[in-house]
């Protein structure tokens, strides 16, 4: 019986639309047919009655023998009326809605001065402000690693690791060096990110709408761009399965720098009603921006995409998109159940629903794909070992590396501390054993069989990216400004 609940929920939660669909007429059949046994059963059974409930007797009995059996049937009520809908118990809940992701670090940023990386800042209240390290502390070794040289990417490889974990710092305040153990705690990474892309283009990613953070990192990333010379975005949804409602509300009204323009309606129910949202006009004076998305842009990114494709803020780049225009309201049930429920539809101002249908972009391109060809390499013993100083597989192991994408440097034959730091990141990911100062012959061998599975491996070029930052590009030298559309035309696909 376990094995069948468990495959009903694995049919519950992975078929199809397609294969739902296909499914229907055969379970009104027997629908129709159990409502016949329902007759029989009053008609001819000794102990009914024509007042009698077989299907509610039927489900009790069921539900007193196997009470797993309730979960499942839930869930397939849920989803008769669509796939977004579930009954969970918390732990899956977590692990389907959870989007937050945390590295274990020690709260500091660094800086590169002429003469090594000093601390730039610490976090309020985080654990090296706690054990002591101060702002213009000289960073010099991190677990007895020596950082000269050393960027702050390969630096934070070394001090970031799992939470709970203790890291040894040693640095230099005031001539003289003092050493700390700093406790690594949960620190929250930012779905939001930007750099600069030349030419007045600015490129920024969201991976999700998670919470209020999100919308106030994107908030004042998005806000300082004027000053650093930027005209234009591009916006990257591309895998964002969407999230809080309010989140991508907030975004729109940061990206809309009109007034009072009709952006998003939405129907909900218990109460039913329809509301209908209007910008206020925040967002500054951009020329027209890309967004690129992709078959994983879902939800309220695909709101926030469509909304300002519609009024002419933007034109879209990449795949159409997954097409889930429904928000669900989470309601915890039981003290270990959540259920999740549809109860509002979104609008797009011209497009209208796109529920089940996907946004299509402007310019639809794919990825470009070819295959990895390894260029020649310095053979490299898979039995031995590579020890710190100048050996002949010291340029084997680099090459290696460098093909991994572990190794930032030029390969030559000594080894190093980059090499080893290289080493150790390769170690960290395929959860070996960490080898301080050298590289043991269990790795080289596992570093050489990875190599060798790259070869012939498909690779993916991203012209979306490129796509995108042409267009852009022209947007921002010509000072193209978005052109809203009529008033007129703005119904929300009535």
């Amino acid at each position: 019986m376990k094995r069948i609940i468990a495959l009903l929920l694995s049919f519950v939660i992975t078929f199809s639309v397609v294969a739902v669909a296909e499914e229907t007429t055969q379970g009104e059949e027997l629908y129709a047919k159990l409502l016949k046994m329902v007759d029989f059963i009053k008609e001819n059974h000794i102990d009914a009655t024509a007042n009698d409930d077989p299907i509610k007797k039927g489900l009790i009995k069921m539900f007193d023998e196997y009470p797993d059996m309730y979960t499942t049937f839930v869930n397939f009520m849920f989803q008769s009326y669509d796939k977004y809908s579930y009954y969970l118990d918390t732990d899956d809940y977590k692990l389907a809605y959870d989007y937050t992701t945390y590295v274990g670090g020690i709260g500091i940023t660094m800086e590169i001065k002429d003469d090594g990386t000093y601390v730039k800042s610490v976090v309020e209240g985080g654990e090296a402000e706690k054990a002591g390290l101060r702002a213009n502390d000289k960073l010099l070794t991190a677990d007895g690693v020596s950082l000269a040289g050393f960027s702050t990417d390969m630096i934070g490889e070394i001090i970031r690791g799992p939470v709970g974990t203790q890291v040894s710092i040693t640095v230099l305040r005031d001539g003289k060096e003092l050493s700390f153990t700093v406790p690594r705690f949960a620190m929250k990474n930012s779905p939001v990110s930007a750099s600069l892309a030349g030419d007045g283009v600015a490129y920024m990613k969201i991976t999700n709408f998670e919470d209020a953070n999100t919308y106030l990192d994107f908030a004042v990333l998005y806000k300082s761009l004027p000053q650093q010379g930027i005209k234009t975005v591009i916006l990257d949804l591309r895998n964002n399965p969407g999230g809080e409602l309010s989140v991508a509300v907030n975004t729109i009204e940061r990206l809309i720098s009109d007034k009072d323009v009709p952006y998003l309606m939405s129907e909900s129910t218990n109460p039913r009603r329809v509301r209908t949202y209007n910008s206020i006009g925040l967002g500054w004076d951009a020329t027209k921006m890309v967004i690129l998305v992709n078959e994983n842009t879902a939800s309220s990114a695909e709101l926030v995409a469509g909304t300002l494709h519609d009024l002419g803020y933007a034109t879209l780049v990449g795949k159409k998109t997954y097409g889930k225009g429904k928000g669900q309201i989470h309601l915890q049930t039981a003290p270990t159940e959540i259920a999740v429920l549809s109860n509002h539809i979104f609008y797009l101002p011209i497009t209208g629903s796109y529920d089940g249908v996907g946004i299509t972009p402007d310019i639809p391109v794919d990825l470009a794909k070819t295959y990895y060809h390894l260029p020649p390499l310095s053979p490299m013993p898979k039995y031995k070992p590579v020890y710190l100083g100048e050996s002949e597989y010291a340029l084997a192991l680099e090459q290696r590396l460098c093909e991994l994408g572990y190794f930032s440097g030029k390969p030559d034959r000594i080894a190093d501390g980059a090499t080893f730091l290289a080493v150790n990141r390769f170690q960290r990911d395929n959860k070996m054993d960490i080898t301080k100062g050298y590289c043991n012959a269990q790795t080289s061998m596992a570093i050489d069989d990875a190599v060798y599975k790259l070869d012939g491996r498909a690779v993916y070029t991203d012209t979306q990216y490129e796509r995108a930052l042409t267009i852009a590009r022209g947007y921002a030298k010509n000072d193209t400004k978005p052109v809203l559309p009529d008033m007129s035309k703005i119904t929300f696909g009535e």
